[in-house]
């Protein structure tokens, strides 16, 4: 039994329909019920022993988990607790077990405020279980600067968005920091003291302005960028008057220091010292990073990507299953070395085509999480430039950077991603004007790059080979994926995914009925989510034949202006 089997079990049994009370789910009377289900032992027993949990937090972290995977936003207390069929005053009972699973890193919420906070399941959880293993903290290493910082940056947008309290961000903090021996950024932190040297306030602030100074090229700080930070503390004041004054021991460690702004210090904002920048960050260039990123590609860490649940007719499945299996680390590795020796090109190329809404962007994603890949996406918008020559200029830079990335660690080779690619990877143009002469430019350097690719790149598009690419460029794709729309037996899975409580008898209905891709069929889930929070409109074979007759005639209107 996998782990993920274990999950399913458990979560079926804890959210059954058979309590003699119909308030309350077994785990919480302490009494045994009158059930026509089978208490799962062997998957309880996997659960808690791996899992260092009771059969209760076990329960809780099941439907946590489905309601994770399973909806658009994350879970919160009230939709955990209908879930399980308690009250919100039952609920509160839980605090404990709660807090025990999020000691353990399992889940991250904001203890002072429970009613108010939302459930998150941390990548890093969901991606072991994934793969069949028990969290570890290993999960949480990044000895990368820029990787390190961006961690840190997730870590504050969930403590700004109140989904963890101030106590939590520090833990959280601290883990990054331990986890991490071999960071820079770790070193240097334990080479200053900064530990025992800077009170817990100071310590968040700090870390903060690295994060920040890295991810988002922000050089200075003034009083509302960082406030947010102590407002639930009792010393908010005297926290705002120490870094006005200079009275931190930030400024005496020459760690941070009032911005001088034409020669003349201001108190009102801080900025990190040239020293900070040089022990914490080293060379790491933070504009030219940022700007690049912003403007070409931008980066999606595999450890920030939760798998999604997909479901493929057989042939795309056993398609997608060998490209996983080839990009696992190990396998990579050895195929790479492979071909090398062989005086064959080393890179994969592969190209995702098939109807809109068929997964095939998601299926990006997914193989990311699975292999521990970064993800380039490449915004191609911004290759494009008015400016003569720019265009090719950008993209030439574009694939110098990507094999710079590949070199530095080529076992984590990212994955280059080129979504709507028959844009650029399209059919070369009879040239009649200026923007057809850089338009074959550009596909004359993808030409190039594909040929002499070091690393991964995913091209999708929603075209037929026939009609949206030149013979020359398909020959350079290793592996070709055709997403079909799906077949019934899998619009069935897709419609009993999207929705949980959906007879399987009128998910097949509803299959036959309508010939939807996956990405129509969320579409209707999301309709229908927002009819139940405006309306509480209850789900029914009826109102979903409804949505899905109205999905039909949007899907006719933009066809018929023009829209794939």
């Amino acid at each position: 039994m996998t782990l993920t089997d274990a999950f399913q079990a458990v979560y079926e049994y804890a959210t059954r329909e058979s309590n003699s009370d119909p308030d309350l789910p077994e785990f919480l009377t302490g009494d045994t019920k009158p059930t026509t289900m089978d208490r799962p032992d062997a998957a309880y027993a996997r659960l808690t022993t791996e899992l260092d949990i009771t059969d209760r937090q076990a329960e809780l972290l099941s439907v946590i988990l489905e309601l994770a995977l399973s909806a658009t936003s994350c879970p919160t207390p009230t939709s955990v607790a209908k879930r399980l069929g308690i009250t919100q005053i039952k609920f509160l009972t839980l605090k404990p077990d709660l807090e025990r699973l999020a000691d353990k890193r399992y889940i991250v919420f904001n203890r002072e405020r429970l009613s108010h906070s939302a459930f998150i399941i941390p990548n890093s959880f969901v991606n072991a279980i994934s793969n069949n293993r028990i969290p570890l903290v290993s999960d949480i290493e990044t000895n990368s600067v820029p990787k390190f910082c961006r961690r840190l940056d997730a870590i504050f947008r969930e403590f700004y968005d109140d989904n963890m309290d101030f106590k939590t961000l520090v833990a959280e903090m601290d883990l990054l920091l331990s986890s991490s021996p071999d960071c820079r950024i770790a070193k240097a932190w334990n080479d200053n003291n900064c530990p025992n040297e800077l009170c817990k306030y100071e310590q968040v602030l700090f870390i903060f302005m690295l994060s920040r100074a890295v991810c988002r090229n922000e050089s200075s700080f003034e009083w509302e960028d960082y406030a947010r930070l102590f407002y639930d503390s009792d010393i908010v004041s005297e926290i705002a008057a120490t870094i006005e004054s200079g009275d931190l021991d930030l400024f005496r460690m020459g760690l941070i220091e009032h911005e001088n702004c034409d020669g003349l210090e201001s108190t009102e904002s801080i900025c990190l010292t040239s020293k900070a920048k040089s022990e914490f960050l080293g060379d790491i260039k933070t504009s030219t990073i940022i700007r690049l990123a912003d403007q070409t590609f931008h980066i999606i860490p595999h450890d920030q990507i939760t798998c999604k649940e997909l479901f493929f007719n057989e042939r795309e499945q056993t398609e997608l299953d060998r490209i996983a299996g080839l990009l696992q680390p190990d396998n990579y590795a050895q195929i790479t070395h492979r071909l090398q020796e062989k005086g064959m090109r080393r890179g994969v190329a592969c190209l995702f085509y098939g109807a809109p809404g068929t997964g095939k962007t998601a299926s990006c994603y997914n193989l990311s999480a699975a292999t521990g890949r970064d993800i380039w996406f490449v915004n191609m918008a911004q290759l494009k430039s008015k400016w003569v020559g720019e265009s090719e200029q950008n993209l030439s830079n574009l694939f110098r950077s990507y094999h710079k990335a590949v070199r530095e660690n080529p076992d984590a080779a990212p994955i280059m991603v080129w979504n709507e690619a028959d844009a650029i990877f399209g059919k070369r143009r009879r040239v009649e004007h200026a923007v057809d002469k850089m338009e074959n430019a550009m596909q004359n350097i993808i030409l190039q790059e594909l040929e002499d690719l070091e690393g991964i790149l995913i091209a999708t598009t929603n075209f037929s080979l026939k009609d949206g690419f030149d013979p020359a460029m398909e020959r350079r794709f290793l592996i070709k994926v055709c997403f079909d729309k799906p077949e019934v037996n899998t619009r069935t899975k897709i419609w009993r995914s999207m929705f949980t409580d959906l007879p399987e008898n009128d998910a097949r209905i509803l299959a036959t009925e309508y010939e939807f891709s996956g990405g129509l069929i969320e579409n209707i889930n999301r309709k229908a989510t927002v009819d139940y929070v405006l309306t509480g409109r209850q789900l029914s074979l009826d109102y979903l034949r409804e949505l899905c007759r109205s999905e039909q005639m949007e899907s006719a209107t933009a066809r018929h202006i023009g829209f794939s």
